[in-house]
């Protein structure tokens, strides 16, 4: 599913939208001068107490930025993969609470609507919620991403991320996954959800992978405009982002080695034993040898070794479960949204 949007819409308002002015001035010898002004976001809250941020500066440009799934529902715990019918919905909403005085922006308009950040999400079932942390910290350890190395974990071990720094080192697009339990007990679901112990139990399992894709990766990929988003695109982008996901093994037997070349046996026996396996090697001469240990081994030199007390903890390559099928519809799902709709 679809869930935080940032996208600018082409309009054509009467009057500019936004939620106040952040000053910056200059002082002088006599008197205080202003050197600029930029126009805040204006937030535009929904019936289950979840914002949105909106503002049109010029009336040209509506720009949208939000959880437009948490906002419509009052969770994202399931929802459509849609762009355009996730936008149809919001717009409608946002403009009958808050602008009724605004032309709503027709279908073509929100059709050449540019996006500026998307995020996909999937979510999937473990045994209990201890198999949650539990997959985590394993995955911590083992999970590599091509070019981006292990997955940094939070310190309270419920969120594990690639591709999230900020500044020069900031990505184009990220991979986090998390303990949706764990994210519910800090920001709680609707109170007609929390006093529900079916709901709290279902959530409670879940993992979610949420794959976030900024302006530069939606531009390079040619999906910038709504109308670019055709059945299936979602889909096919978590797919291609995800399949990226490998996860190494530590432990070898002995008729498993045999055959390995010397030089590669003896990177590996190293990595094991924690020395740094490009000392006194080129760069060229690493990336080969990373190439042969990885495909002799099904390790990844290039990261330390992961922590031996997770050595007999099972996971299931990440190939492997993400193309398995994602969490269903949950049964109880009619009867709590009869509830949030009354």
């Amino acid at each position: 599913m679809i869930d935080y949007i940032t996208c600018s819409i082409p309009v054509d308002f009467p009057r500019p939208i936004y939620g106040g002015r952040v000053i910056s001035t200059i002082i002088g010898e006599e008197d205080e001068v202003q050197e600029y002004a930029v126009l805040k976001r204006l937030g535009v809250e929904g019936s289950h107490s979840s914002n949105v941020h909106v503002r049109c500066i010029d009336g040209r440009n509506f720009e949208l930025k939000g959880n437009l799934v948490k906002w419509l529902q009052g969770h994202n715990l399931y929802g459509s993969d849609c762009i355009f019918d996730i936008l149809r919905r919001s717009v409608d909403a946002i403009f009958h609470r808050a602008f009724p005085d605004l032309p709503v922006p027709t279908d073509e308009q929100l059709f050449s609507a540019s996006l500026s950040r998307v995020d996909i999400t999937e979510m999937f079932h473990l045994a209990n919620a201890g198999e949650v942390a539990l997959w985590l910290r394993a995955a911590a350890q083992t999970a590599v991403i091509s070019h981006r190395g292990r997955g940094s974990l939070t310190s309270d071990g419920n969120t594990l991320t690639w591709g999230c720094a900020r500044g020069k080192r900031a990505s184009s697009w990220a991979l986090i996954v998390y303990n949706k339990g764990a994210e519910v007990a800090k920001h709680p679901l609707p109170p007609v959800m929390m006093s529900d112990n079916e709901v709290l139990d279902w959530v409670s399992k879940c993992l979610r992978f949420e794959l976030r894709l900024t302006g530069a990766e939606l531009k390079r990929l040619n999906v910038r405009y709504v109308r670019q988003w055709i059945p299936g695109m979602a889909r096919a982008m978590w797919t291609a982002k995800t399949g990226r996901l490998f996860f190494q093994d530590t432990a070898m037997s002995v008729q498993e080695m045999i055959g390995v070349k010397a030089r590669v046996r003896d990177a590996y026996y190293a990595w094991m034993n924690g020395i740094d396996p490009r000392a006194g090697r080129s760069l060229a001469t690493f990336k080969r040898l990373r190439s042969e240990v990885k495909q002799a081994y099904n390790v990844d030199i290039s990261v330390d070794r992961p922590d031996p007390s997770l050595a007999k903890v099972d996971i299931l390559p990440c190939r492997r479960v993400l193309t398995l099928k994602a969490v269903e519809l949950p049964s109880w799902a009619a009867r709590i949204e009869a509830k949030l709709a009354a």
